[in-house]
């Protein structure tokens, strides 16, 4: 399973975007503490782009087994739990991290460790790169979740230092094509493996 743990987008600094998983033959007892999971089928999608920004092209064909991913970014009340069972450190800012009452707001300030950390305890992992960017994208090479054209009312694109990240799952209509949310917009995520500019 992937756990979904995120970057603030505009503070630049390290949240969990939502974990994934294989499969796996006996899930029972695994523990799935952050709920709604959406499965991705194996198959072929176009990954990259040809109309691509820097370090985003060229586009080519990857094969994914299928696996399945968050539905929601991991919220500060996830990451809460997991601190408190674990003794792992606390991220960068987290007095400002627990300044929304229902901890559902995407948790932040978090290194990659920490991500990979918080996914193992959740018995899952974070996706790769390939993984993420099919479940934002699907398989019909779209620019966004939702389609090709941009539209900022599917996504929270005015986050800033000020304002910070909103609630995970408050752009609905901004879903990609297996119902993952936030997959645009909010904060970052980080994913497993890390960036080569040769590969």
């Amino acid at each position: 399973m992937w756990h979904r743990l995120a970057l603030a987008a505009a503070i630049v600094v390290g949240t969990l975007p939502a974990c994934a998983s294989s499969p796996a033959p006996d899930a029972e007892g695994a523990a799935f503490l952050d709920g709604e999971m959406s499965v991705v089928p194996s198959g072929w999608f176009t990954m990259g782009s040809a109309a691509a920004r820097r370090n985003e092209g060229p586009e080519y064909q990857v094969w994914l087994d299928e696996f399945e991913i968050d539905v929601y970014e991991v919220t500060v009340a996830q990451y809460a739990a997991f601190v408190a069972e674990t003794g792992w450190r606390l991220p960068g800012d987290w007095r400002t991290e627990t300044r929304h009452p229902a901890g559902n707001l995407p948790v932040t300030h978090v290194a990659w460790p920490d991500a990979a950390a918080y996914c193992e305890w959740a018995g899952k992992r974070l996706p790769t790169e390939a993984e993420w960017e099919k479940a934002a994208r699907g398989t019909d090479e779209r620019r966004y979740p939702w389609g090709n054209e941009w539209d900022g009312a599917r996504a929270a694109v005015s986050v800033s230092v000020e304002t910070g990240p909103v609630p995970v799952g408050s752009y609905p209509e901004g879903a990609s094509p297996y119902g993952a949310l936030d997959m645009a917009g909010n904060v970052h995520e980080w994913v497993a493996d890390f960036y080569d500019p040769g590969y």
